[in-house]
């Protein structure tokens, strides 16, 4: 089966950030991968909610070892214990308030929020 398209048609993506603040944000997904410095890694897809109803997709990271201090703070913010252990699973669908930045755009990259 051919995929057929007309290119003209097709809309270009924009992104949407966030201004600097405090916002309220839903974790949508949760998967286990492996960094590129060989270590084990969360990568965490995730909502953040304006109260003018906008909605804006982040994704954070959270490396075994070097990022600990991230779990541990965001287990914390969602009212999970963490004891060294976590089903990760567990921290789809939480809700926290949590600090947003927006990243200046540079040569190489758009301005993003993290």
């Amino acid at each position: 089966m051919t995929f057929l398209f007309n290119p003209k048609m097709a809309e270009e993506k924009k992104f949407i950030c966030l201004p600097k603040g405090e916002y309220e944000v839903e974790i949508n997904e949760v998967i286990n991968k492996v960094s590129k410095a060989g270590n084990d890694m969360l990568e965490l897809t995730l909502t953040a909610y304006a109260e003018d109803g906008t909605k804006v997709r982040l994704f954070d990271y959270i490396v075994n070892g070097s990022g600990l201090w991230k779990l541990k703070a965001l287990c914390k913010a969602v009212g999970i214990e963490f004891d060294g252990t976590l089903e990760e699973q567990l921290l789809v669908g939480k809700r926290m308030k949590a600090k947003i930045d927006l990243r200046k755009a540079t040569a190489q990259f758009p301005e993003k929020n993290q």
